[in-house]
């Protein structure tokens, strides 16, 4: 069942669940660096350091690979990260009462294509109903 391995009210849920537990948030502050030690972790940005226990860290690989971390990334992880490429991406996702084709047909799955439409998933919504994600990339993607 798809539904159980989601988390309930979606992935808010958890960045709402850190909100309420952390004292302060700070925005608009890049990361420069993160050293982890027997200690715990302390993050950098510019010339200021916090320091905790745990780190949870959520960015894009683009940002990590301007992040300098000690100790620092294996060469198998920082291969992958500089042979990872971004390219278009644009997602549409459709939420319905009910499914509006035909019930019996039990559609579920993903759908791929080479040309046009690229990915297409339909499954159960976790209060019933049904969920339609379309992905499009590359030159479908643009606008």
């Amino acid at each position: 069942d798809l539904r159980a391995a989601r988390l309930p009210g979606g992935s808010p849920v958890l960045a709402q669940a850190f909100v309420k537990q952390l004292k302060t948030i700070k925005t608009s502050s890049p990361v420069t660096a993160i050293v982890q030690d027997k200690d715990g972790v302390t993050v950098k940005v510019g010339s200021v350091g916090y320091q905790a226990d745990y780190l949870v860290m959520a960015v894009p690989l683009r940002a990590l690979a301007k992040i300098q971390m000690t100790p620092g990334l294996d060469t198998q992880h920082v291969a992958a990260l500089r042979g990872t490429n971004y390219g278009w991406r644009d997602q549409l996702m459709l939420k319905f009462k009910k499914p509006v084709w035909e019930s019996r047909a039990r559609m579920s799955g993903e759908i791929f294509s080479n040309a046009g439409l690229v990915m297409l998933w339909i499954e159960p919504a976790l209060k019933g109903g049904a969920n339609v994600v379309i992905n499009l990339s590359g030159d479908n993607a643009r606008l």
